[in-house]
């Protein structure tokens, strides 16, 4: 088995990261995913947002360290 990335070409666990991924002939995907508090799959590769990449509606950075597992996907 090879294993190839695209490390810092394109985002990790991103539809980006997926279609370059098969454009470059790959034949299987790898993914992490958690579950939220409203039954949801969520692409993430740990299972809480991360307070430096999190923003409010407003696009301000909000601070906070977000576990994905209690909280809605709407959220």
């Amino acid at each position: 088995m090879d294993i190839a990335g695209a490390r810092g070409l394109v985002p990790e666990n991103s539809m980006p990261g997926f279609v370059l991924g098969l454009r470059e002939g790959a034949d299987v995907l790898e993914m992490d995913m958690c579950i939220s508090a409203d039954g949801e799959i969520i692409i993430s590769h740990e299972p809480w947002m991360s307070p430096t990449i999190c923003m409010d509606s407003e696009k301000k950075r909000t601070g906070l360290l977000i576990n994905l597992g209690n909280t809605t996907s709407t959220k």
